[in-house]
């Protein structure tokens, strides 16, 4: 290989790698209220990247930042490697922010029958993004017939008109039953496989199981970026339940322990047992108290966090450096 290819070879493997967003200290305030502060954070190709955060967090203007609909105070923001809002990148972005507004007395092939001439697009683009959605057989009806869910399936099928590398998506969950919470996760993991997706939501279970990496947002700061399976395990207690015999003898040795004594009995008197939060370091003194006082310990299992439960611990921590 020339010195020539090499670098042509080194210069394809950085592009093919380049983050499809960047954002570096960035800052928007409106009026007194801090929006978003100092956000720092990059996407890669191909990821399902979640913007997680409760109500009010920054993660609709964080969204709106990205597609040039805000201006940011300061920092640096780069979208498929160009600034917000540029014509060329916007072509690639497909987007639903907040609810999607369509004219509710035209189909909902007609209403994508207009956004797609207005971008120049073939028409088989409609019948295309109506497959990918699922909304074939409701296509010629009036949208102001549509249940919630159908507007929010119409909604991503809007985003996906011209195959965009880069969809992103605000609370694409929102109003939706639980099996359209389903068809709508499922649908997302496909999407994946062509484009990035960049989305926000407060449902963490949603959030726990569609996407690969996330963004914790509390106040408009960044308190958490990783991937779910890092966030859950950050902690550096772990709880565990605990199985033995006589329970009762089980429960007085851990109260008795300060290490151990917020173990709490579980309510369910056909699968009675001990729960507790403790160093896993802790776990064989544990076991060697509870056989050294007679107890018959038949089982000690780890339980998994829920995001739900990492989120909380994560904000709460954030909120009282305030």
């Amino acid at each position: 290989m020339t010195i020539s290819q090499e670098v042509a070879s080194g210069i394809e493997s950085a592009v093919a790698v380049a983050p499809v967003v960047e954002l570096e200290d960035v800052t928007k305030a409106f009026g007194t209220v801090q929006a978003v502060r100092g956000v720092t954070l990059s996407v890669a190709p191909g990821q399902v990247y979640g913007v997680l955060g409760p109500n009010g967090a920054g993660k609709t203007t964080l969204l709106r930042i990205l597609l040039g609909l805000v201006r940011s105070d300061r920092g640096r923001v780069r979208v498929l490697g160009r600034a917000p809002a540029d014509p060329v990148a916007l072509r690639d972005i497909g987007a639903l922010i907040e609810s999607p507004a369509f004219v509710p007395h035209l189909s909902g092939r007609v209403n994508l029958r207009v956004l797609a001439r207005a971008r120049g697009l073939p028409a088989t683009e409609v019948g295309r993004v109506l497959r990918i959605v699922d909304l074939e057989n409701a296509a010629d009806r009036r949208v102001t017939g549509y249940s919630l869910g159908m507007r929010q399936r119409l909604g991503v099928a809007a985003a996906l008109l011209g195959d965009p590398s880069l969809l992103i998506l605000d609370e694409p969950t929102n109003g939706l039953d639980p099996e359209g919470m389903a068809a709508m996760r499922t649908l997302i993991r496909d999407l994946s496989r062509v484009s990035t997706v960049l989305l926000s939501s407060h449902l963490l279970g949603e959030v726990q199981q569609v996407c690969d990496r996330v963004v914790v947002l509390d106040r408009g700061r960044v308190v958490a970026e990783d991937s779910v399976s890092a966030l859950l395990a950050q902690s550096g207690s772990m709880r565990v339940a605990v199985w033995g015999r006589p329970l009762d003898v089980a429960e007085t040795v851990l109260k008795s322990h300060p290490a151990w004594s917020g173990a709490i009995r579980t309510e369910d008197a056909e699968d009675p047992h001990l729960r507790l939060e403790l160093d896993q370091d802790d776990i064989p003194a544990l076991v060697r108290a509870l056989v050294e006082a007679g107890v018959d310990v038949q089982e000690v299992r780890r339980e998994h966090r829920s995001l739900e439960e990492a989120f909380f611990a994560l904000t709460t921590d954030a909120g009282s450096g305030e």
